[in-house]
Parts: structure tokens; C-alpha cells; sequence
């Protein structure tokens, strides 16, 4: 089929546009045939800024970070489509490389490229209002719908103090599903912003009066969320669980974290006034999807089996030889990576090939893209990546019985599971190096008694934990709320800038 379409449309720059973005679609993800319809057409116009961000984001995917960092350097192509510049944080955030200052230098620069191009028009606002008996709480999002953003936010809304506080969640979506259908009770107003212009939806907002506005979106530098640019309620918070990372944006006020993922004397990693939470700084809310722990597949099989369930671009060169190392020690043992990006025959031949570099045969490797579930109950110890970290499968992984063992790193990208991780109780599995990630994983590794005994407790652990104690979770969230209008009453509210 593809050669037909080959063969019907000229062998032209758009054709390798049309084809690389074939490639690219989630539901493809074939990232080295996109890389080569790229370099085809970049053959023939080596300068194209959409087929140069294009390549490199297939790059990334392939955790190829050289190439990928000089194509977004290069100095004859600078676009600033919002894709570039996701690209461009994503590589910041995942290439092992990345210096603190390479980041902020990237999170700064991405931020005023994103800025410079849609222009903020500022909102006025009216004072608050001392007499007002519930205050106004708006919870923007693009993702009210079966995504991983409904592990954290559902739990928090649902639990919400509505005697104190008017919920607006505004959608920018317009998929619909079952977790809609949660989502839409929490809430005093749902407003639908999916057919509004950014003008419109400043607009609305404004009218409605907000005293907070919680970002709680993933899709920074998207086009989507320009409007917050304008600033359209008295304070605007970004959430750390969103994106993982600093915003980059000068509109926000301060951002909701905690002391794991933003420790004493890393605020200059933020563009934003941090605010610290007492505790965690989101809940975890575990699906139906999750079923019983299974019994121990190490007692059972008579091997260990590590697993990831993380993206590819996370696996870079550094991972995979820690992870080779631990294998070494740990005899018989196996690892299962499954990943969306291991549909791809190409991805799993390279992948296999990498950790035979490292004396790792195939048969102790199952690589693709498997039931996620299935693959937690097969498998005894998960393994995060550094140093982007995971977000939602540490915590899915550790509800299902695992050990979660992970780094870290650079605040807050690099600290998402140690976050996850520590509040659930067992900040003993966070290393502070890639030896002591190593010597973790091993010791778990050599002691399936102790396995068993963790898979069998695991959950009644997390259950106890901060991280499922949504109502704490609320009052303290909604606790640092009040503190916040107090502030601002009393004039003492100030944003990092």
C-alpha cells in the first residue's frame, strides 16, 4: 500500500512531509521509517523546518539525542511552531547530556519563543471580593477524559471542599467518555472551551470571576493553551503532575509541588514562585482496569523478572547499560519493556542490539508493546528511567505489587517516582546515584522471599499512604488555596516575577 502511494505522488518534499507523519501518528509510531522519509526529504530541501523538527522528534523517540540536539540547534532553521518547541523541552528533559544550565537556558528560551508568538493580552481583573462565602476554583484541562491525567485529578475533585469553594472545570476537549461522566458531578459549572477562540475563552473565564485558576493540562507550548497567556482570574497556579517540569510561562503565579520533586535550593530550576505542598503534591487514584496483586511470578517461575512500561525515549544509552549491569548480577534474570513505541519491529531489532553491546542475549529480553496489566502480574520489580522519570506507572506498578527502584535526579522532571514513591512510604527504593540504583535493584533482585512479601503488602501499604488518602490531600490543597487568597487580600501576593 505504501509503495502504491509512492508511486502515485511525485517523489517531492510533501510527499516525505505526508509520509513522516504517517509514520509519526500515535496509532503508527513507526519512528525509523519516519526518520526515513525525513532525511529523503530533507535531501532534497535540507533547510525545512517541519521536516528538521520532524526528524528530530522520530530521533528523540529512538533516544538518538546527538543528532536530535543539533537539528533543533541548528541556527538556519528557528520556527517557532508550538511543535518545535515541545520538541525541543522533550529532548531537554530526556537527553541524558542535558546540563541544569543547557535546561533552564531551554526552558527560558522555549518560554519566550512561546510568549513572543501569541502575545499576552492581559485581563483585567476586578479586587477580590472580602464578602464572597465561596470562593471561585477553576480547573482547566484538555484532558477530562480516559487519559493518565485521571489518576490525579479525579481523586481531588471528587473530594473537593464545595462548602468553601465554587468548582468551574473547563474542558478544552472535545472527547467524551465514560470518565467524562465523573468528571462533569464534580464540578458546579462544566464549560466546554473546545469551540471557543483564545480571545473567546479569555473571555469566559474572566466572566466568570475566578479568585484561582489551576492549570491542570499537560499541553504546554500548545496552541490550545495561549489564552492563559492573558491571565484571566486573580491567581493562576500551574500543577507539577501536568508536565512534570517547570512550565516555562511568565503567567503563572506559583506552582503546586512538593519538597521530593522541588527539594530546598532548586527553585532556580522554575520559572514559576514555587508553592510547596505540606506533603504530596497529588493523590493516585487507581482504575477498575487494576485488578487483584497476582501471586509472585519470581517463587513461581524461579527467576526474577524486572519490567519497565515507560516510552522509548526514556531509554537512553546510560539506562540500558544500568540496566544491563543489574541483569549481570542478578542471575537468570529477565526484563519485559513494554512500550508503545515497540509495535515497531525496527525499535525492538535496535533496542536487542543495544543491550547485546552490554553482554545481554535476546532470550533473557521480551520486548513490545504488551498488556500493560499483564505485564505487571508477570513481573516482579519495576525499573524507572532516568533521567526523565515516569509519572503514572510507578504508582500503577507499586498498586500491583511492585518494588519500584528509581533516581533522583534533576528537579522535578527527574523526581516524578521518587515523589510517587516516597509518599507512598518506601523512600528506602529512591537512589541518589547509578551505583546505588544499581546495588537497589540488585538486592531486590536477590531476595524473592522478600519479593513475595512486598507484592503481598504492597498495596495495603499505598491504601495507608498519603498518596490514597484523597481527603487529606484535598484539605491541604485546598488549605494552601486559602492561604494564597489571604495573601492577596492582604496585597503580600507576589509571583516569582
Amino acid at each position: 500500500m505504501l509503495e502504491k502511494f509512492r508511486s502515485k505522488y511525485p517523489d517531492d518534499i510533501q510527499t516525505a512531509q505526508i509520509l513522516a507523519a504517517f509514520f509519526q501518528n500515535p496509532a503508527v509510531r513507526c519512528h525509523d521509517e519516519a526518520e526515513a522519509e525525513c532525511r529523503r526529504g530533507l535531501a532534497l530541501a535540507p533547510n525545512d523546518p517541519d521536516l528538521t523538527q520532524k526528524l528530530a522528534h522520530s530521533l528523540i523517540y529512538q533516544a538518538c539525542f546527538p543528532e536530535a540536539r543539533a537539528l533543533l540547534q541548528n541556527a538556519t532553521v528557528t520556527p517557532d511552531s508550538t511543535e518545535w518547541l515541545r520538541s525541543r523541552m522533550l529532548l531537554a528533559c530526556a537527553d541524558p547530556d542535558t546540563t541544569p544550565d543547557d535546561y533552564r537556558r531551554t526552558l527560558q528560551e522555549c518560554g519566550q519563543r512561546f510568549t513572543a508568538r501569541f502575545k499576552p493580552n492581559p485581563c483585567p481583573v476586578s479586587p477580590l471580593d472580602p464578602q464572597r462565602h465561596r470562593r471561585r476554583i477553576g480547573y482547566y484541562s484538555d484532558e477530562f477524559y480516559i487519559v493518565q491525567m485521571m489518576y490525579f485529578l479525579y481523586p481531588l475533585l471528587f473530594h473537593h471542599n464545595c462548602n468553601d469553594f465554587e468548582i468551574y472545570l473547563y474542558s478544552s476537549s472535545p472527547v467524551s467518555d465514560a470518565m467524562t461522566d465523573l468528571y462533569r458531578p464534580c464540578a458546579d459549572h462544566w464549560v466546554d472551551l473546545s469551540t471557543l477562540s483564545r480571545t473567546e475563552r479569555t473571555a469566559r473565564i474572566a466572566a466568570d470571576d475566578l479568585d484561582i485558576l489551576v492549570a491542570a493540562s499537560g499541553n504546554g507550548f500548545h496552541e490550545d493553551y495561549a489564552f492563559l497567556l492573558d491571565h484571566p482570574a486573580r491567581i493562576q497556579l500551574g500543577w507539577w503532575i501536568s508536565s512534570g517540569r517547570s512550565s516555562g510561562l511568565g503567567c503563572f503565579d506559583a506552582l503546586l509541588i512538593d519538597k521530593v520533586s522541588a527539594p530546598p535550593g532548586s527553585d532556580a530550576m522554575f520559572t514559576e514562585r514555587l508553592w510547596r505542598l505540606d506533603g504530596n503534591a497529588t493523590p493516585f487514584y487507581p482504575t477498575s482496569k487494576m485488578e487483584a496483586v497476582s501471586p509472585s511470578p519470581a517463587q513461581r517461575n524461579g527467576y526474577v523478572t524486572f519490567c519497565s512500561t515507560t516510552r522509548m525515549f526514556r531509554l537512553n544509552p546510560g539506562v540500558i547499560a544500568v540496566w544491563a549491569a543489574i541483569l549481570h548480577r542478578v542471575p537468570g534474570s529477565r526484563l519485559t519493556i513494554d512500550s508503545l513505541e515497540l509495535d515497531d519491529a525496527g525499535c525492538c531489532t535496535s533496542l536487542r542490539q543495544q543491550f547485546a553491546n552490554h553482554g545481554i542475549t535476546a532470550d533473557r529480553l521480551d520486548l513490545g508493546h504488551f498488556n500493560q496489566w499483564e505485564t505487571f502480574r508477570t513481573s516482579d520489580i519495576t525499573l524507572d528511567a532516568f533521567p526523565f522519570s515516569a509519572g503514572t506507572s510507578p504508582c500503577q506498578a507499586m498498586y500491583l505489587g511492585h518494588p519500584v527502584v528509581t533516581l533522583a535526579g534533576q528537579p522535578s522532571h527527574g523526581r516524578l517516582a521518587a515523589s510517587h514513591v516516597t509518599w507512598a512510604g518506601h523512600p528506602e527504593w529512591v537512589a541518589q546515584s547509578q551505583e546505588d540504583y544499581i546495588s537497589k535493584a540488585v538486592d531486590l533482585g536477590q531476595n524473592t522471599v522478600k519479593l513475595a512479601e512486598i507484592r503481598q503488602n504492597l498495596r495495603t501499604d499505598l491504601e495507608a499512604s498519603p498518596l490514597m488518602d484523597y481527603a487529606d490531600f484535598a484539605r491541604r490543597l485546598t488549605a494552601a488555596y486559602q492561604s494564597m487568597l489571604e495573601q492577596y487580600q492582604r496585597g503580600d501576593w507576589h509571583s516569582r516575577s
